[in-house]
């Protein structure tokens, strides 16, 4: 098993699985030869409870903008090939073609399980000045936060910062290497597709024999995410689409969806500020656009 420790990833609280099964750690999973096969079934997680809650980060996956630094190639931080369009794993710098743009075919977009899905209020200091933290939905300080006469998508707090409602979608990766964790946090204009992803999940069925329908649980669910071109008077981004892509087939998959659902249910992975480095669209007083 292959683990990186990483200190500086953005926008993400760090933690680590404790289950010693390597399918379902958020890392790829390695074939073996036959003759080694027996070797590692009888030295699983050996020399991993050396690693503690804080040594590895949860990767977020964000979307790539035209003002984004990896498209950027005069920036330190860009990422060959990388385009605007493109989702983008903070962690591991994977980028992943999911951009439907005219006169080009469908691209494959990104296949993954929803594991958990929290709701939160983000603090945010104003401009994009930096991370406070996250309120409960029925916290005090939401409730003492009226709107934001510069950007109706965020709500203004008696301190002078921001409040963004921001749902975080704790996915499953569907990668060829196996299957990885992720976050995926949805804020402004992308809440509109964030509440009908979740009720999606929510009124999803499988058939339980004899023509009777029952709720499909969470992670048992695919889905292919996109991006797709938005825009207003004053300019345009890229934004998240999400398609159903049916009921998880793979028994792999939905037992690494399951267990990533027990270690957000238990606290040991949790998302924190949302990726800062994302562009947004020109804004005129009112408009709903990125944050």
């Amino acid at each position: 098993m292959s683990k990186q420790k990483i200190a500086d990833a953005p926008g993400t609280e760090v933690v680590t699985q404790q289950t010693a099964d390597t399918n379902r750690t958020g890392t790829s999973a390695l074939a073996l030869p036959d003759d080694m096969q027996q070797l590692f079934n009888d030295n699983v997680g050996a020399g991993l409870e050396d690693f503690g809650g804080g040594d590895f980060a949860l990767p977020f996956i964000s979307l790539l903008q035209k003002g984004s630094p990896q498209v950027d190639e005069a920036d330190g931080k860009y990422i060959t090939n990388a385009k605007p369009g493109m989702a983008f794993n903070t962690v591991t710098s994977e980028t992943f073609d999911c951009a439907i743009l005219p006169n080009r075919p469908e691209p494959a977009g990104l296949s993954v399980v929803v594991a958990a899905m929290r709701r939160w209020m983000v603090e945010w200091r104003p401009n994009q000045g930096g991370y406070v933290g996250q309120h409960a939905v029925d916290s005090p300080a939401h409730k003492s936060a009226v709107p934001n006469p510069d950007k109706k998508s965020l709500l203004k707090l008696p301190n002078g910062n921001d409040l963004a409602d921001t749902m975080y979608f704790y996915v499953i990766l569907d990668l060829p290497e196996g299957p990885g964790w992720g976050v995926i946090a949805m804020k402004s204009t992308d809440l509109t597709e964030a509440k009908k992803w979740d009720t999606r999940i929510a009124s999803q069925k499988f058939d339980a024999g004899n023509g009777i329908l029952k709720a499909a649980p969470m992670f048992g669910q695919s889905y292919i995410l996109f991006a797709k071109v938005k825009e207003n008077d004053l300019g345009s981004w890229m934004g998240w689409q999400v398609k159903s892509n049916g009921l998880v087939k793979s028994n792999t998959l939905f037992a690494a969806a399951k267990d990533y659902r027990k270690a957000v249910d238990s606290g040991k992975a949790r998302a924190t500020a949302p990726p800062e480095e994302q562009a947004d669209a020109p804004a005129a007083a009112g408009e709903d656009t990125p944050f």
